[in-house]
C-alpha cells in the first residue's frame, strides 16, 4: 500500500495516523509550539508543504492551495515551510509585451529581486522606484495577451505587490505575505513557517546531534538507500537525487559566519547542532516524522522522499509517515481574437522537421490513394522488395517516381516551407507561450 493509499483509503482520517510513543510525544510538543504560534486548535492535523522563497509559478503553488484545502476538508491547519536556509537569489520570468516589434511581441523576460538566506533581509530593490514602476508595467501590458479574467486578476495581485512594498522589512516576508493574500481571497488558509524557526527548536538540535551520534549507522542507511534507488531506477550519475555522504560526513550544512550568510557541509570534526541546517532529505525526516501528518510535496521532492521512506523505516524504525505529491503544468490564457493563438498552433521546429523529412522521403502519403503515382510507387516497392539480385534499375525509377511526386506537390512544399519560416520568426513568442514558470497570478490557477 502506498503512503498516498494509506492515508485516503475508505473512511481514512489523518487524525487516525498513529505513531511510537517516542515520536508521538516530540510530535505533541513540536506541533504544541507552532499551532499555538498560529493560534490554531491544537491537536488538529497538520498538513504542511514547502518551498524555497520566491514568486511561486503554478505548478509550486498548487502545493499550497492542496494543502488549505485538504486542511478544510480534515479540519485542520495548513502550514507552507519557507525554506530560508538555503541561500538563494530571487528572481522570476514573466511574460513581456513588446509593441515596437513587427513579431516577437510576446517574450520571457527575467526580474532579479536579490538575494536571501535565513536573517538576510535583501529588499532594497523591492523599495525602489524601478521596481514600483516595473509592476506598473506589467499591469498595463498584460491586457494585451490575457483573456479579461485573468488579466483582472493578474492586476489584484500585482496590486498587492505594489500595497506591500513598504509593509515588510524584508523580502521573504514581502513574498510570502503577499502570495497568502492572493490564497485567502479564495478562502485558503494557510500558515507560513520559517525553517530557521523550526531548526532554533530545541527538538532539532536533539534530531541533529542523534545523527552526528549515530553518524557511521546514519550513513550506511542513508548510502544504501540511495543505491537501492538508483539500481531501481537505472541512474548512473551518483549525484542524483542526491549525493552520497563521504566519510566522516553527516547529513546537514553548518553557517559559517556570524552574519549567517555563508555554509558548508558538515563533518564530524566540525558539527555543531547549534549551527546545523537541513539538507533535502534531513529537513523531509524532520518535518514528516515531528510536525507534519501529511507532507505534499512536488515532483523533485517526491523522488528524494523514496529513499526518506527507507532511511525512516531502517533508522528510526517508523514505517507511516504519509505525504502526497502534487503539481501543475499550465499555460497562460490567451486572448479569443489574439494573434498568438495562430502561433501557438504552429508546431515546434523538431516536429515540424521531422514531418517535413517524411515529407520528402515519402511525399506519396500526400496524394490521395488512387492517385496514379501512388499506384505507381506502390508496384515498384512491392517489386523492389521481391527482385533478386541487382536492384538499381528499380531504384532508380523510385527515385524519379518521388522526385515527379515532389514536383506536383510544389505548392504544399512551399506551404510547408512557409511554416518553418513561421515558427523561425515567432520562437521567442512561442518560448513565452508555453512557459510555465511565469507568476502564478498570468495564469488561471483558481
Amino acid at each position: 500500500m502506498s503512503q498516498k493509499e494509506d492515508l485516503t483509503g475508505p473512511n481514512r482520517e489523518i487524525s487516525q495516523i498513529k505513531y511510537p510513543k517516542n515520536i508521538q510525544s516530540i510530535r505533541t510538543v513540536l506541533q504544541g509550539q507552532f499551532t499555538k504560534k498560529i493560534q490554531a486548535k491544537r491537536g488538529s492535523p497538520v498538513i504542511v508543504s514547502g518551498h524555497q522563497v520566491g514568486v511561486f509559478h503554478p505548478g509550486i503553488l498548487a502545493k499550497e492551495v492542496l494543502a488549505g484545502k485538504l486542511a478544510k476538508e480534515q479540519n485542520g491547519i495548513a502550514i507552507t515551510l519557507v525554506l530560508d536556509h538555503d541561500p538563494t537569489h530571487v528572481y522570476f520570468n514573466y511574460p513581456d509585451w513588446n509593441l515596437k516589434m513587427d513579431h516577437h511581441r510576446l517574450v520571457k523576460k527575467d526580474c532579479h529581486l536579490g538575494d536571501i538566506f535565513l536573517k538576510k533581509k535583501g529588499l532594497a530593490r523591492i523599495h525602489s522606484e524601478r521596481w514600483q514602476s516595473h509592476l506598473i508595467e506589467l499591469s498595463k501590458n498584460c491586457e494585451h495577451y490575457l483573456n479579461r479574467e485573468t488579466t483582472e486578476n493578474a492586476r489584484q495581485s500585482i496590486e498587492t505587490l505594489l500595497d506591500n512594498r513598504n509593509k515588510y522589512d524584508n523580502l521573504i516576508d514581502y513574498l510570502v505575505f503577499s502570495r497568502m493574500q492572493d490564497l485567502q481571497k479564495e478562502k485558503i488558509e494557510i500558515f507560513p513557517v520559517r525553517t530557521s524557526d523550526l531548526i532554533a527548536t530545541p527538538e532539532w538540535k536533539n534530531f541533529a546531534n542523534d545523527i552526528y551520534e549515530n553518524g557511521s549507522r546514519f550513513r550506511e542507511i542513508y548510502n544504501r538507500a540511495l543505491s537501492m534507488y538508483r539500481t531501481e531506477h537505472g541512474i548512473i550519475n551518483h549525484a542524483q537525487p542526491v549525493p552520497d555522504l563521504h566519510e566522516e560526513e553527516l547529513p546537514f550544512w553548518i553557517y559559517t559566519n556570524p552574519e549567517l550568510e555563508s555554509r558548508e557541509k558538515a563533518y564530524k570534526n566540525n558539527f555543531d547542532a547549534q549551527k546545523a541546517l537541513p539538507r533535502a532529505i534531513t529537513l523531509s525526516l524532520f518535518v514528516r516524522l515531528y510536525l507534519s501528518d501529511i507532507f505534499i510535496h512536488g515532483t523533485g521532492g517526491a523522488r528524494y522522499d523514496v529513499v526518506t521512506n527507507q532511511i525512516m523505516h531502517e533508522y528510526f524504525n517508523v514505517s507511516i509517515s504519509p505525504y502526497m505529491v502534487e503539481t501543475r503544468t499550465l499555460q497562460i490564457p490567451l486572448l479569443k481574437d489574439s494573434t498568438l493563438n495562430e502561433i501557438k498552433m504552429l508546431p515546434t521546429l523538431s516536429n515540424w522537421t521531422t514531418e517535413y523529412r517524411r515529407f520528402q522521403f515519402h511525399p506519396e502519403r500526400s496524394l490521395n490513394k488512387n492517385h496514379p503515382y501512388r499506384q505507381k510507387r506502390a508496384e515498384l516497392i512491392k517489386e523492389f522488395k521481391v527482385q533478386k539480385g541487382a536492384k538499381k534499375k528499380i531504384h532508380d525509377e523510385l527515385e524519379k517516381n518521388r522526385k515527379t511526386i515532389l514536383n506536383d506537390l510544389k505548392h504544399e512544399n512551399e506551404t510547408r516551407l512557409a511554416t518553418r519560416s513561421k515558427i523561425l520568426e515567432y520562437e521567442k513568442d512561442r518560448e513565452a507561450l508555453y512557459n510555465r514558470t511565469f507568476p502564478y497570478f498570468f495564469y488561471d490557477w483558481r
